[in-house]
């Protein structure tokens, strides 16, 4: 067989098993929920009004930027302290299931 021939051969053997693959991924991502801390993330930052202004920005506009890093800082914090209570509670719990066996 020519050369020609055996890669049209292969382009008609492997797009279809590719776009079944890319098909079956993308449903695969789609049923599944996206990680906590991505949730968490997206709730507080569309909780957030952005300013759609273009041009002149005063300074009550540096104050609200100021105090939304502020409120994400805290939250991040409030978040940080309660995944490591999470992995505290995980490890003990662990731990006394190991302990039993």
């Amino acid at each position: 067989m020519s050369s020609p021939v055996l890669a049209a051969l292969e382009l008609m053997i492997s797009l279809p098993c590719l776009i079944l693959y890319l098909v079956r991924t993308v449903r695969f991502n789609r049923s599944h929920a996206s990680p906590d801390v991505q949730q968490d993330e997206l709730g507080f930052m569309q909780s957030h009004v952005t300013s759609t202004e273009v041009g002149f920005r005063d300074g009550d506009y540096l104050d609200e930027v100021l105090e939304k890093q502020a409120d994400m800082i805290r939250y991040l914090q409030q978040h940080n302290a309660h995944l490591g209570r999470r992995i505290l509670h995980l490890t003990q719990d662990q731990t006394q299931g190991n302990s039993r066996h």
